[in-house]
């Protein structure tokens, strides 16, 4: 099991079940709370079950080779054992139980998974055993932590949201899976494949597992379309919209289309609670928003999904393309363009090259394409000032990215009128001595931004670390 990055997880819930603290881990599908908490059992010889397999209460016996019948029992029985035993239990998907045990007699008709969770919350306290739990189910956990009066408020004292990988750190996985195979892939397959999984460990694995003996990048683009239109992704994300209403569908739609204000989204869905589809959604997990004064934005969190959701024609909106997908949301830049869109406040961060560089409020962010030539983002702020920046997903940024983005300062110019309050260049993995050289040599004061610049604009906007 390949198991990267996730050290100080990993410590925080050893810490906690060492000294009998209740560890909530939750995150969505992907992100690798199993490859965790398997790390954690296997080093604390935890007691570890997957719920998503607990389909009735026999099933929870099976693994002490006892017979439970009574979901009640069961649980009873489950604590008990494990107390006995002198063991930390660690619950995988342990929302998936409470949801099918709520199903059974005698929680049926006691309020059903509310019952099985207040059951489980005093079995919890009464045996003070170490357990870790993890959730994929955001809405179920929400609708029973969200308030005091809920069966599960205030139980866990430690709660690890785990987020998708960085670029970085999916790029080397993407190599380990790789040569576990057998096969080698260069730094551009790699870094596309870093792209196209938006980080989640469970999104690229499958798609490793696929790649042929000698994989070019062209090779690789055309076996990920093929994953998104009818393969693995499509079969997925299927299973998902089948767990949501019409209305939640048809909001998920729309804003894979770019529609993001409360505003674009009413006009475009007439006679659905847009109020609710919106909140059930953000408790999913599946969307969070953005607010500024009175404006409010709303994006998909999982960018793979987003990126699915796009290639598929649904009733008013047609399929984007794969190549034209990466641009607007699934790529290096579409991802910098949501992270300037949360500057709710001012900020300042330090460059590459150590220069201060103050932002204001952002108002506005969009990627300009028209008869003047394309910019990769143009960033408005409420005091009326416009930044420019031209981004660059590739080893080293070349030196012909400073003459782009000298040509995207010119054209924000004409578009909106104003003089750019600062030009940014964009590189993940850093920028060539030449590239430096020009950039400092322009009259135009460039801002250069690479990983470290980049996680701190993620550190101070709330953003994931991409």
């Amino acid at each position: 099991m390949v198991f990267l990055d996730r050290e100080y997880e990993l410590e925080i819930i050893e810490r906690g079940l060492k000294t009998k603290s209740r560890v909530l881990v939750k995150g969505l599908r992907g992100v690798g709370k199993t490859a965790l908490l398997k790390t954690v059992s296997k080093k604390l010889k935890a007691i570890y079950i997957d719920c998503s397999l607990i389909l009735r209460p026999r099933h929870l016996g099976y693994i002490f080779k006892e017979q439970w019948n009574e979901a009640y029992e069961a649980l009873e029985r489950l604590f008990d054992k494990v107390s006995s035993l002198g063991k930390p239990l660690i619950l995988d998907e342990f929302t998936d139980l409470l949801d099918r045990f709520g199903k059974l007699k005698p929680y049926r008709g006691m309020g059903g998974a509310a019952a099985v969770a207040s059951h489980f919350r005093g079995l919890v306290e009464k045996y003070d055993i170490p357990i870790a739990v993890a959730t994929t189910s955001l809405k179920t956990l929400y609708e029973l932590t969200e308030k005091y009066s809920k069966p599960l408020a205030r139980l866990f004292e430690i709660t690890i949201t785990l987020k998708p990988l960085d670029y970085e750190t999916t790029v080397k996985l993407a190599n380990i899976l790789a040569e576990e195979r057998g096969i080698k892939v260069s730094k551009e397959v790699a870094m596309f494949l870093a792209e196209v999984s938006g980080g989640t460990p469970g999104y690229l694995k499958p798609l490793v597992s696929v790649l042929p003996a000698e994989p070019t990048l062209e090779v690789v683009e055309k076996i990920v379309e093929r994953e998104f239109k009818e393969g693995y992704f499509s079969a997925l994300f299927e299973s998902l919209l089948r767990e949501l209403s019409p209305s939640e569908v048809e909001v998920l739609y729309l804003l894979s289309r770019g529609y993001r204000s409360f505003s674009e989204l009413e006009k475009r869905t007439i006679g659905i609670n847009l109020v609710e589809s919106l909140r059930s959604l953000e408790n999913r997990g599946l969307i969070e928003k953005i607010k500024h004064k009175r404006k409010v934005a709303y994006f998909i969190t999982d960018k793979t999904l987003e990126a699915w959701l796009a290639t598929r024609e649904f009733p008013g909106l047609a399929p984007l393309s794969f190549d034209r997908i990466r641009v607007s949301s699934l790529g290096f830049e579409a991802l910098l363009r949501e992270i300037f869109a949360r500057i709710t406040s001012e900020i300042t961060i330090s460059d590459y090259l150590g220069r201060k560089l103050t932002i204001p409020p952002v108002s506005k962010v969009y990627r300009y394409e028209g008869a003047l030539g394309e910019v990769d983002a143009i960033i408005e702020t409420v005091d009326n000032r416009v930044l420019v920046l031209e981004a660059y997903f590739g080893e080293q940024c070349p030196p012909t990215k400073v003459e782009q983005l000298e040509k995207s300062t010119a054209i924000a110019e004409k578009i909106t009128g104003k003089k750019i309050y600062a030009s940014i260049l964009a590189s993940y993995f850093g920028f060539q001595s030449e590239t430096l050289k020009k950039a400092s040599e322009k009259v135009l004061k460039i801002y250069l931004l690479a990983k470290k610049q980049i996680h701190e604009l993620c550190e101070k906007t709330g953003y994931r670390k991409i």
